[in-house]
């Protein structure tokens, strides 16, 4: 089983959204800095409701800190 490690006290300025199937058959979604790379998080899926449950755990000045959201995700 596969654990990340967050940390709710920043976000970058760009960040990269995309989503991937981990597990085979099952799409997870990553979000990266855009800048470094460096992995934000990844969720065990990729709806909208979990994305936002995710990224409301942050406070609102943290996420106010980012500028630019890229998205490359497939809408079905």
């Amino acid at each position: 089983d596969f654990r990340f490690k967050h940390d709710f006290s920043r976000l970058p300025e760009i960040m990269s959204w995309d989503e991937y199937a981990f597990t085979k058959g099952k799409m997870s979604f990553i979000a990266q800095d855009f800048d470094n790379l460096n992995i934000i998080t990844v969720l065990e899926g990729r709806t909208q409701a979990i994305i936002r449950n995710h990224f409301l755990r942050y406070e609102r000045a943290v996420r106010c800190q980012v500028k630019i959201i890229t998205i490359d995700m497939f809408s079905p």
